[in-house]
Protein backbone atom coordinates (compact mmCIF):
# COMPACT_ATOMS: atom_id res chain seq x y z
CA UNK A 1 0.00 0.00 0.00
CA UNK A 2 0.85 4.10 0.18
CA UNK A 3 2.46 3.60 3.56
CA UNK A 4 5.19 0.49 2.42
CA UNK A 5 5.77 2.55 -0.68
CA UNK A 6 6.63 5.75 1.51
CA UNK A 7 8.70 3.38 3.83
CA UNK A 8 10.57 2.58 0.82
CA UNK A 9 11.11 6.20 -1.01
CA UNK A 10 12.50 7.20 2.96
CA UNK A 11 14.76 4.16 2.95
CA UNK A 12 16.22 4.71 -0.21
CA UNK A 13 16.18 8.74 0.82
CA UNK A 14 18.16 7.53 3.99
CA UNK A 15 20.89 5.75 1.71
CA UNK A 16 21.38 8.09 -0.81
CA UNK A 17 22.31 10.38 2.22
CA UNK A 18 24.61 7.21 3.97
CA UNK A 19 26.36 7.42 0.17
CA UNK A 20 26.39 11.30 -0.50
CA UNK A 21 25.82 12.95 3.04
CA UNK A 22 26.72 16.06 2.13
CA UNK A 23 24.19 16.69 -0.73
CA UNK A 24 22.76 20.03 -0.44
CA UNK A 25 18.95 20.76 0.90
CA UNK A 26 16.85 22.71 -1.41
CA UNK A 27 14.59 24.20 1.48
CA UNK A 28 12.37 25.56 -1.72
CA UNK A 29 11.73 22.21 -2.03
CA UNK A 30 10.10 21.84 2.02
CA UNK A 31 8.24 25.58 1.27
CA UNK A 32 6.01 24.06 -1.30
CA UNK A 33 5.87 20.78 0.04
CA UNK A 34 4.76 22.30 3.81
CA UNK A 35 2.61 24.84 2.33
CA UNK A 36 -0.55 23.29 1.35
CA UNK A 37 -1.11 22.26 5.48
CA UNK A 38 -4.87 22.67 5.24
CA UNK A 39 -6.05 21.33 1.54
CA UNK A 40 -3.69 18.75 1.85
CA UNK A 41 -2.20 17.45 4.35
CA UNK A 42 -1.00 14.68 2.67
CA UNK A 43 1.91 16.28 1.08
CA UNK A 44 2.93 18.19 4.43
CA UNK A 45 3.53 14.44 6.09
CA UNK A 46 5.02 13.49 3.12
CA UNK A 47 7.95 16.82 4.05
CA UNK A 48 8.17 16.23 7.33
CA UNK A 49 9.15 12.75 7.02
CA UNK A 50 11.48 13.47 4.54
CA UNK A 51 13.01 16.49 6.58
CA UNK A 52 13.31 14.13 9.68
CA UNK A 53 15.39 11.71 7.33
CA UNK A 54 17.61 14.94 6.44
CA UNK A 55 17.91 15.90 10.49
CA UNK A 56 19.09 12.41 10.59
CA UNK A 57 22.05 13.18 8.68
CA UNK A 58 22.50 17.34 8.19
CA UNK A 59 21.11 18.10 11.19
CA UNK A 60 23.63 21.07 11.93
CA UNK A 61 23.50 22.51 8.71
CA UNK A 62 19.86 22.43 8.31
CA UNK A 63 19.52 25.06 11.39
CA UNK A 64 23.11 27.08 10.59
CA UNK A 65 22.31 27.47 7.25
CA UNK A 66 18.23 26.93 6.69
CA UNK A 67 17.20 28.15 10.68
CA UNK A 68 15.14 30.66 9.59
CA UNK A 69 13.32 29.12 6.46
CA UNK A 70 12.96 25.92 8.41
CA UNK A 71 11.15 28.48 11.17
CA UNK A 72 8.65 29.84 8.39
CA UNK A 73 8.01 26.25 7.02
CA UNK A 74 7.52 24.35 10.85
CA UNK A 75 5.54 26.95 12.01
CA UNK A 76 3.15 26.94 9.11
CA UNK A 77 2.36 23.84 10.00
CA UNK A 78 1.62 24.20 14.00
CA UNK A 79 -1.94 25.77 13.28
CA UNK A 80 -3.04 22.73 11.26
CA UNK A 81 -5.76 20.74 12.16
CA UNK A 82 -4.46 17.27 11.03
CA UNK A 83 -4.06 15.17 13.95
CA UNK A 84 -0.94 13.36 12.21
CA UNK A 85 1.06 16.80 11.31
CA UNK A 86 1.44 17.54 14.96
CA UNK A 87 3.60 14.52 16.39
CA UNK A 88 5.27 14.80 13.05
CA UNK A 89 6.34 18.06 13.69
CA UNK A 90 6.98 17.78 17.56
CA UNK A 91 9.04 14.95 17.01
CA UNK A 92 11.46 16.76 14.37
CA UNK A 93 11.28 19.89 17.11
CA UNK A 94 12.39 17.05 20.00
CA UNK A 95 15.73 16.21 17.65
CA UNK A 96 16.46 19.61 17.03
CA UNK A 97 16.12 20.31 20.69
CA UNK A 98 17.99 17.35 22.08
CA UNK A 99 20.85 17.40 19.43
CA UNK A 100 21.65 20.76 19.38
CA UNK A 101 22.46 22.66 22.42
CA UNK A 102 22.26 26.50 22.76
CA UNK A 103 26.04 26.67 23.69
CA UNK A 104 27.56 25.18 20.40
CA UNK A 105 24.91 26.04 17.84
CA UNK A 106 23.72 29.63 18.61
CA UNK A 107 21.06 29.48 15.79
CA UNK A 108 18.77 26.91 17.91
CA UNK A 109 17.97 29.65 20.32
CA UNK A 110 16.81 31.89 17.67
CA UNK A 111 15.36 28.97 16.07
CA UNK A 112 13.31 27.88 19.07
CA UNK A 113 12.36 31.52 19.99
CA UNK A 114 10.36 32.03 16.96
CA UNK A 115 8.76 28.83 16.85
CA UNK A 116 7.72 29.71 20.26
CA UNK A 117 6.46 33.24 19.51
CA UNK A 118 4.16 31.52 16.67
CA UNK A 119 2.48 28.91 19.24
CA UNK A 120 2.23 32.25 21.52
CA UNK A 121 0.36 34.15 18.87
CA UNK A 122 -1.86 31.19 17.58
CA UNK A 123 -2.87 30.34 21.66
CA UNK A 124 -3.86 34.23 21.84
CA UNK A 125 -5.43 33.94 18.53
CA UNK A 126 -7.47 30.87 19.87
CA UNK A 127 -8.56 32.40 23.56
CA UNK A 128 -9.84 35.76 21.51
CA UNK A 129 -12.11 33.00 19.33
CA UNK A 130 -13.28 30.97 21.76
CA UNK A 131 -13.59 33.89 24.03
CA UNK A 132 -12.13 32.84 26.99
CA UNK A 133 -10.38 35.52 29.81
Amino acid sequence: GGSSTVQRALALLRRLLELYPGVPVKMSMFEKLLAPVQEQPHYVRAGLRILKVFAEYQLQDLVRLHGVQLQHVLTACIGCRDLQINPLLCDFLDKVGTELHSDTHPNVVAFFNGVGETVEKLLQQNVLRRGFP
